[in-house]
């Protein structure tokens, strides 16, 4: 028997969870795609945001602790009046006309997601559960500064090159977003370290890692 996990966090849980033997459960972290979007600075507008924006890509069940990131995000605002947020998304269409500046956009094309991620000032991620975080992979891919949960499979995959917050920690948020609009020189690192860390998610070492699990899984047979 052979157990595959996208992460090191979910290999101990599930170890721990189901008893399983440590020795037949393997993490292989995802890959994402080498090219990543062109910035188009115009594509925000078009959506009817404007820089700079938060934004979150993903979908909008209760586990992605969306509710939190919007109240700290608002707080944010009435610091930084000209910030919006951007959730795109299935179900993130629920958010839209709720506060000014705040943007429910639903499902978003792949070439519409990709030019959001590069011109991004920040890329939020409050999930409260994780087994890898492919979201933040690609966010770090188009060189977004990140903001994460502390959700150990997060942490793991942001490998150092994001901000983490414990998911209810609504003035932390609030601090993180604030700070990525004022420090340029945070934000510029925390961008230089994400293009680093997404340089390690590659599809060819991760098939090449999965076909040499399954083959050492079959000659234990």
């Amino acid at each position: 028997r052979l157990v595959l996990t996208p992460s090191e966090a979910v290999r101990r849980e599930a170890c721990m969870r189901f008893g399983l033997d440590a020795d037949r459960v393997e993490a292989i972290p995802h890959g994402i795609s080498r090219q990543a979007g062109e910035a188009n600075p115009g594509l925000a507008g078009e959506l009817g945001a404007r820089p700079p924006f938060l934004l979150y890509l993903g979908a909008a069940g209760p586990r992605k602790n969306l509710d939190v990131t919007v109240e700290a995000w608002l707080a944010a605002r009435r610091r930084e009046p000209s910030l919006s947020f951007v959730l795109a998304g299935p179900g993130t269409e629920r958010f839209a006309g709720r506060h000014d500046g705040l943007l429910g956009l639903g499902t978003v094309s792949q070439p519409r997601a990709e030019s959001l991620l590069a011109t991004t000032a920040g890329f939020v991620y409050p999930s409260l559960y994780e087994g890898f975080g492919l979201p933040i992979a690609e966010a770090m891919r188009a060189g977004a500064p990140v903001l994460i949960s502390s959700d150990p499979a997060l942490v793991e995959t942001a490998g150092g090159a994001a901000l983490d917050m414990a998911p209810d920690a609504v003035e932390e948020w609030t601090q993180a977003m604030v700070s990525i609009l004022r420090d340029t020189g945070l934000a510029s690192d925390l961008r230089r370290r994400a293009t680093q860390r997404a340089a390690a998610f590659d599809w060819r070492v991760t098939a090449a890692r999965t076909r040499a699990a399954y083959e050492r899984a079959i000659r234990r047979r």
